[in-house]
């Protein structure tokens, strides 16, 4: 009887290892889509503050004067 028992532990053990690691894989496939996104919205960042520090330092030139002149 002893035997089954441990057998039934064993089993329920590796069930809860391979549920265990398809959450792990579903954690890094979802940390890779932020970490993706993350830098999607960082560069969004840097191009805005570069657009800020150009219209700060009146460096935007009149693309209207350029075209139409």
């Amino acid at each position: 009887m002893q035997d089954s028992k441990k057998i039934v532990q064993i089993a329920d053990l590796i069930d809860e290892k391979l549920q265990k690691e398809q959450e792990l894989e579903f954690y890094e496939q979802e940390l890779k889509k932020l970490l993706f996104r993350m830098s999607m919205v960082r560069q969004e960042i840097n191009i805005t503050e570069t657009i800020i520090k150009m219209i700060q330092n009146n460096e935007i030139p009149n693309l209207a004067k350029k075209f139409f002149t």
